[in-house]
């Protein structure tokens, strides 16, 4: 995929913002780049590789030596903290401080870091990334992204250049998606995920997705039948099989859409799984209150970066489903 033509494209204010600053000379000390998740981190990463490019154009080739060590994750003056994998710690930005006292060894002489959903760090965290901010290094670069403007200090975004980062209509997703080779129900699923396809086909390529998503669909064809039989096909057929963060954010964040899709269903909405309506209006007669429902998920989601058991946030859940039904078995 040409990143820069999908920019160009999908993202023309971050483009021609970013490639006449880079002409220009006259980058901002720290980018925030502000819109749903999925892109972002992508786009970041994208607008830190062209500043190290051996041959941008002038956004990165991806070809290059240079762009090869930053996707391999072997550019020394790079530095990223993933606030979509844990909360954001003071030891975070501490050792990212340090890292960046440093002179620059790298000969395009600068010092880039990301900070992806900088809304996942605590009060603490936050003033040091203010304090970092306020007292920029001429060589410094950073690009913070968040899904939650509303949750960052006031004074940490007047110190950024916005970028905002435009929804892709959905329907031409799920087609580029398709002309990818996915199915239409994966292109469905993930289009709601991701703003891009290279984040959406990365998260098919590169996760438990598949897998994940058959156990799914499996659970709700079992509780179709039954909440008793759903409930013992979790335990043994889920729960042993969920392990890890990501892997359980995706599985919460799948029971999530099947939920939000029946909520939507009942209240004669448009749903993201087309291919699963008949599933799915079978599922949404079967509950009292799905917006309850679904905030409880969305709670229990939110557990998930306190370190908590897998096994038991994923029969919390589903005890929480099985407790939604008109009839409680």
């Amino acid at each position: 995929m040409n990143y820069s033509d999908y920019l160009k494209e999908h993202q023309p204010i971050i483009y021609h913002t970013f490639t006449h600053a880079i002409k220009e000379s006259s980058l901002a000390h720290a980018y925030l780049l502000c819109g749903e998740g999925g892109s972002l981190l992508t786009i970041a990463k994208y607008l830190a590789k062209s500043l190290i490019c051996d041959n941008p154009t002038p956004l990165a080739c991806n070809d290059c030596e240079a762009c090869r060590r930053f996707d391999e994750g072997n550019y020394a003056d790079f530095v990223i903290i993933d606030g979509s994998k844990g909360n954001i710690k003071i030891s975070d930005i501490t050792s990212l401080k340090s890292n960046f006292q440093k002179t620059a060894t790298e000969k395009k002489h600068y010092l880039i870091y990301i900070i992806n959903q900088i809304e996942n760090a605590n009060k603490e965290s936050l003033n040091a990334i203010l304090k970092f901010l306020e007292e920029p290094n001429p060589d410094v670069i950073a690009f913070l992204t968040t899904t939650n403007e509303e949750r960052l200090l006031p004074t940490i975004i007047s110190r950024c250049q916005i970028l905002k980062v435009r929804t892709i209509d959905k329907k031409d997703l799920i087609q580029e998606a398709e002309n990818h080779g996915l199915s239409r129900d994966d292109a469905e699923i993930l289009s709601s995920f991701h703003n891009d396809i290279e984040s959406l086909m990365e998260c098919y390529e590169t996760t438990n997705y598949i897998t994940i998503k058959d156990l799914v669909y499996e659970f709700f064809e079992a509780f179709d039948k039954s909440s008793l039989t759903a409930h013992f096909f979790a335990e043994t057929k889920i729960i042993p099989v969920i392990k890890g963060k990501e892997n359980l954010r995706l599985f919460v964040d799948l029971i999530l859409l099947f939920v939000k899709d029946m909520m939507n269903i009942s209240l004669n909405l448009p749903i993201v799984m087309e291919s699963s309506k008949q599933l799915i209006e079978n599922l949404s007669a079967q509950f009292k209150d799905l917006k309850n429902l679904y905030l409880e998920i969305s709670i229990s989601r939110s557990k998930i970066e306190l370190n908590v058991n897998p096994s038991l946030l994923i029969d919390h859940i589903v005890l929480a489903i099985r407790k939604g039904v008109k009839i409680y078995e």
